[in-house]
């Protein structure tokens, strides 16, 4: 590892203040097990997880399973990939079974690099485990390919590049608070033409009424449900003073004008994400609140002003969980964290016979970690005889873009989807991300965004 790089990671663990992260030398003494040094014990093994990185010679064994990143089996590739501020390619190289893709990770503070090095490797450790003890048919389903990302290589100028634009992004984002710049979360909408398809492209930012605020709060993840012919919405507000979120909500009338959103349901936990369902002639909400641990239902009494909590549908934490109805079973589609991976990349499922049923987690959750098209953003919908599934899609930060993605399989004992394309509201450049939300109703579409 080159000097400056070292060095690198020094200076964050001090910033840190000694705060461990998984790129941090650990003494063997520490460990707390028996380390065997030198030549290995006789016999062969049944399997055998190589992290050398491709500098001894692989040891026999019926599994021998090699980590890469972007096709590399030396860790240097994993370093180039996050000086160059980006997530690698997790894959794995099993014997008898060639390469496989297990992984596309996010990074959240790219400008971080222990940080990132640490949602890399806690997906990293994922794969590993769940090939060694479950075979690579076990393993997510393989992202789509991308086309292959060259592995960069790994130069000391590079951590000193690095460092730089760490400084230059600290000070562009305080000034930006500074003269009140710093961009925020907003809810658009539109009146759309009926008879659209799923992948149909968004129109520029113009096309779009935007949900006005006072500066001091912002609002994001529509959803809308329509109630005796008007069009009800419901957002997450998020008041700065607080800096938790709690969910409002207004309507919007037949010429396209909303009312002043207001609050209508507050706990001492962050809400958002207010999917509204209906079940059984009563109208639920299921806001995201992983800060609680769980998932609750909240019952109409009376929509759309009161709302009490009816039952719990599942005790994790679980990230924009949604709710769909499919061939007789309840689906509850989440993104997850595990060790101190990002939730912004993973696919986890649920599923139960009843909506207060029991549910189970689907056989080999997380389904998929990818971070163009596993955490949920939306409503799924049928259009042209298939199901649909929004996405977000994280590689230009969180919900810089959206992802249609086609159910090719869903039922109690597995999943599958194909992307079918990412929606981006037209002309979006760097001050415009998004959609990160998008939901549906006959002539009405709500989408949010960064900007």
């Amino acid at each position: 590892m080159p000097l400056p790089l070292r060095l690198l990671l020094e200076a964050e663990r001090r910033i840190a203040r000694g705060q461990a992260a998984a790129s941090d030398a650990i003494p063997a003494g520490d460990l707390g097990l028996a380390v065997t040094f030198g030549e290995a014990p006789p016999g062969d093994f049944d399997t055998v997880l190589d992290l050398t990185g491709g500098t001894a010679e692989p040891r026999a064994a019926s599994h021998l399973i090699r980590p890469t990143f972007d096709g590399e089996l030396s860790e240097l590739a994993l370093w180039g990939a996050l000086l160059d501020h980006r997530p690698p390619r997790l894959g794995l190289e099993i014997s008898g079974s060639g390469h496989r893709d297990a992984a596309l990770p996010a990074i959240e503070h790219p400008h971080q690099i222990r940080r990132a090095a640490d949602q890399v490797l806690s997906r990293l450790v994922q794969v590993l485990a769940t090939a060694a003890v479950h075979g690579v048919d076990a393993l997510p389903q393989a992202p789509a390919d991308e086309g292959r990302v060259a592995s960069s290589p790994l130069r000391g100028s590079a951590a000193l590049r690095f460092a730089w634009d760490k400084v230059a992004d600290k000070a562009g984002r305080a000034l930006k608070r500074r003269v009140g710049i710093e961009p925020r979360w907003r809810v658009g909408w539109r009146l759309a033409p009926e008879g659209g398809g799923p992948l149909d492209a968004l129109p520029a930012i113009g096309a779009y009424s935007v949900l006005p605020d006072d500066g001091q709060r912002y609002f994001a993840d529509p959803f809308v449900w329509v109630h005796g012919g008007v069009p009800h919405v419901f957002v997450e507000e998020l008041p700065l003073a607080t800096g938790r979120g709690i969910i409002s909500h207004f309507t919007i009338s037949a010429d396209g004008r909303a009312s002043a959103p207001r609050p209508v349901l507050e706990t001492r936990y962050h809400l958002s994400y207010p999917q509204i369902i209906e079940h059984d002639g009563q109208i639920y909400m299921m806001p995201e609140c992983s800060a609680s641990g769980a998932v609750t239902l909240y019952r109409a009494d009376p929509f759309p002003d009161r709302w009490v909590p009816a039952f719990q549908v599942i005790e994790a934490e679980l990230h924009d969980a949604t709710l769909a109805a499919h061939e007789g079973r309840f689906y509850l589609f989440a993104s997850t964290r595990d060790l101190a991976s990002s939730s912004w990349d993973s696919l986890s499922i649920y599923s139960a016979d009843t909506l207060t049923g029991s549910f189970e987690p689907l056989p080999g959750n997380p389904l998929l970690i990818d971070r163009r098209a596993s955490r949920p953003a939306g409503n799924l919908t049928k259009a042209k005889d298939a199901l649909w599934r929004p996405a977000q899609d994280c590689t230009g930060g969180y919900g810089s873009a959206l992802t249609m993605a086609r159910v090719t399989r869903l039922d109690r004992d597995g999943f599958a989807q194909q992307a079918g394309g990412v929606l981006r509201i037209a002309g979006a450049t760097g001050a415009v991300h998004g959609p990160h939300t998008l939901n549906r109703v006959p002539g009405l579409e709500v989408v949010d965004f960064l900007s």
